[in-house]
């Protein structure tokens, strides 16, 4: 959706058929034909961008070919590492270089997020990478004031989280991954003015 970066086309497009180094060749002929655009903003790394008839019917293919969901896996993880990654900066003095590079990746941090609750209603469905990326995003939701945004997320995916596992206690992995997204849910509720939910999320 909002393009992408060389590193987050390796990390996503390379596959079992597709190697990273094949994933480069792949693009430079993409752009060579004028069917991704590149796109240099200041401040950020080059990012490439997809015509859009030419995205749609990518999405097609890829459909068709079964490779959909393990695609939209390595998406999800991408994010969820880039975040982690780059959360200590986000308030740093790196934060003027950080948060731009993050504005520039909002369409696809939400598409991801919007992917990490997809099979919730089934056995099996892991709730963590969403969590975890709505949390380790904390400051760079605040700072850019989406707050309104972060927590409908959080919100959401500590709900199916909880009605997945059922009666069974956390393991201790998930438990203190859980434990931080209601940190940060029940400040961000508070934030926006939701203190009865805020006090009972703590």
């Amino acid at each position: 959706l909002g393009g992408g970066t060389l590193e987050a086309a390796e990390a996503v497009d390379s596959g079992e058929e597709v190697d990273a180094g094949e994933v480069i060749n792949l693009l430079g002929g993409l752009v060579d034909k004028s069917l991704v655009n590149v796109v240099r903003e200041s401040g950020c790394e080059t990012r490439y961008r997809m015509l859009e008839i030419i995205r749609q019917y990518a999405h097609e293919k890829l459909v068709e070919s079964g490779q959909s969901a393990a695609v939209c896996d390595r998406h999800l993880q991408y994010y969820v590492d880039l975040a982690e990654r780059l959360e200590d900066k986000i308030r740093g003095r790196a934060g003027d270089q950080v948060r731009p590079r993050l504005v520039s990746e909002l369409e696809n941090i939400r598409l991801a997020l919007a992917w990490s609750l997809e099979g919730a209603d089934q056995p099996g469905w892991n709730p963590e990478p969403g969590l975890r990326l709505v949390a380790a995003l904390h400051w760079f939701w605040i700072i850019n004031t989406l707050w309104e945004e972060e927590c409908p997320w959080l919100v959401r995916l500590l709900a199916l989280e909880a009605q997945s596992r059922g009666d069974q206690p956390a393991r201790e992995a998930r438990a203190r991954i859980r434990a931080r997204a209601l940190f940060t849910a029940s400040y961000m509720t508070e934030l926006i003015g939701e203190f009865n939910q805020a006090r009972e999320m703590i």
